[in-house]
């Protein structure tokens, strides 16, 4: 599968995206890209999603997870989903890292979807945790999709 740039490259656009603030988190995100990548000869159609983030603490991080929701051309809710990275991250350590999102009709986010992501847990090296607010990060998405409610950001078993 080719990368995040490499798609923007041959299918020459890039969906909206937003980076929800959250007081206190223990990573922030410099830069978020997803786009649609329909299904090409190898590749199955989905939504790429791309983070550049820093640990921002004094601490090593050894596993944390992203939440990401997606809104297709319409702005109505398409899907949650959980990007999730187990690897060390030294303290002030800026990441690259992409994960392709599997759901139901990811074409309709082609061109005019919109990608939200947040920081939803962290841990440490030393076993403590960090988790989001999850208070905060509705009220952010509530501004995009008012019908959303506290179990629209939970993972779906």
């Amino acid at each position: 599968m080719l990368n995040i740039e490499s798609y923007i490259d041959i299918l020459k656009n890039e969906n909206q995206t937003k980076i929800l603030s959250q007081e206190g988190s223990p990573v922030s995100i410099s830069a978020y890209k997803s786009i649609y990548v329909p299904d090409f000869d190898s590749d199955p159609e989905c939504i790429m999603h791309s983070l550049f983030f820093k640990n921002s603490t004094h601490k090593r991080i050894v596993a944390l997870k992203f939440g990401i929701m997606v809104f297709d051309a319409f702005n109505s809710f398409l899907s949650k989903f959980s990007a999730v990275s187990i690897d060390d991250i030294e303290p002030n350590k800026t990441v690259e890292n992409s994960w392709n999102q599997s759901c139901s009709s990811p074409w309709l986010y082609q061109t005019y979807g919109t990608g939200v992501v947040y920081l939803d847990s962290v841990r440490f090296e030393d076993s403590s945790f960090w988790y989001f607010d999850e208070s905060e990060v509705l009220d952010q998405i509530k501004l995009i999709e008012d019908s959303l409610t506290k179990d629209s950001l939970k993972d779906k078993k």
